[in-house]
């Protein structure tokens, strides 16, 4: 007999497996229990629900100061934290997903929500491009939910260490290659924003780009629980200097843009989306209509890098909002609802939801069009920063 018990889960649907192990003398019984739609009982968190990606949308991006020192800003520091404050003030739901580490990000972001509203699940951190799923405990400790990881891989996740292996090669030789080039051209790098790779004047050889986690160590080879990151290359040359060695290693990869500067290697099958699943289960999908008024909605500045799994559902009841920087990287399936600006844009599109919550109640559907189209109508009236 399995109870509910109250309080525990209070709004998504969740899976939770029980398992029984009978022994006899010779004879091991497994029964697998398996509990479905632990749903929302109506009286906590029961509004709208929000996918967000970080870096890029809801995190500042890292920048170089004048003194060419490595400057990592904060969720605090960037334009959408008041509204996400408030987003969650008024009953709705943060599912941050990211594909960074928890080691640099939750320094970054968890640690700038007060406490008092990351419990029971209202706020759900996804790492590593939705390969782990973190939450906080009832002593507001964050831990991983095992079960989240399980459902999505049952038989584990990531490479194997020669393939690894054969990644970090392939990521230093490539990255050594690229700033051999631009020491001989510094021209290759044309986006003012990057002008700051062009004082790596020396040649970097394969032995010198790290394999580490530390944002600082730049630029490096990375490993993540569920694969490989290239940090180094603009993203608009990743193709160029990536594609063909990869090729070479003979494994299947899914391989995606994640960052000015990023390039994420990932196992078939990982991705963003499998959060957003996760959540919704099969309760989302109703909708056929991007337009129409919705519980739920995604925001994200990589449409077609490693967000594009947060754009799955944009025309079955989730529209996906796009912070780009560039409309040529915008995917016309999400383009009526581009607004562009990174963080700004994100802020923008964020404080007029906030607005229809305040007015109409957390538990109506929140109008994402209307939204899009206002910030697109103040943002045109606002300089860049």
């Amino acid at each position: 007999r399995v109870d509910t018990v109250k309080g525990l889960v209070s709004y998504e649907s969740l899976i939770t497996w029980w398992y029984c192990i009978l022994r006899t003398e010779q004879i091991k019984f497994l029964f697998v229990f398996r509990c479905v739609e632990y749903m929302n009982d109506g009286d906590t968190f029961s509004g709208p629900i929000l996918f967000c990606d970080l870096d890029g949308t809801l995190l500042p991006h890292v920048y170089n100061t004048a003194d060419g020192s490595l400057r990592t800003p904060t969720f605090k520091e960037g334009p959408a934290f008041p509204h996400i404050i408030q987003w969650l003030q008024l009953g709705g739901r943060l599912v941050a997903v990211t594909g960074s580490s928890p080691s640099t990000h939750t320094e970054r972001f968890w640690d700038d929500i007060p406490r008092q509203l990351c419990g029971n699940r209202q706020v759900l951190f996804a790492v590593d491009t939705g390969a782990s799923l973190y939450l906080q405990d009832p002593n507001g400790s964050l831990v991983e939910d095992e079960l989240y990881f399980h459902h999505n891989f049952p038989k584990g996740c990531g490479f194997s260490t020669e393939q690894v292996q054969g990644l970090i090669d392939v990521g230093k030789d490539a990255i050594a290659e690229f700033y051999a080039d631009l020491k001989s051209n510094p021209s290759l790098i044309k986006d003012s924003k990057l002008f700051h790779l062009r004082t790596k004047s020396q040649e970097i050889a394969p032995m010198s780009v790290p394999t580490s986690s530390d944002v600082n160590q730049f630029p490096r080879v990375e490993l993540r629980s569920a694969g490989v990151v290239f940090v180094g290359i603009p993203v608009s040359l990743c193709e160029r200097y990536y594609e063909a060695r990869l090729n070479l290693l003979g494994f299947p990869m899914e391989c995606k843009p994640a960052g000015r500067l990023c390039y994420d290697i990932l196992p078939p099958g990982t991705g963003k989306h499998l959060v957003m699943d996760w959540v919704l289960g099969k309760a989302a999908g109703h909708e056929d209509d991007a337009s129409a008024p919705c519980h739920a909605v995604a925001f994200g500045d990589r449409p077609k890098g490693n967000d594009a799994g947060l754009t799955a559902r944009h025309s079955k009841g989730v529209p996906f909002v796009s912070v780009c920087e560039l409309d040529a990287e915008v995917p016309d399936h999400v383009r009526s609802h581009h607004v562009g600006r990174n963080v700004e844009g994100a802020a923008r599109v964020l404080a007029e939801l906030v607005l229809q919550i305040e007015t109409n109640g957390a538990s109506t559907h929140i109008d994402v069009t209307a939204a899009v189209a206002l910030a697109r109508e103040k943002l045109l009236l606002e300089p860049c920063h």
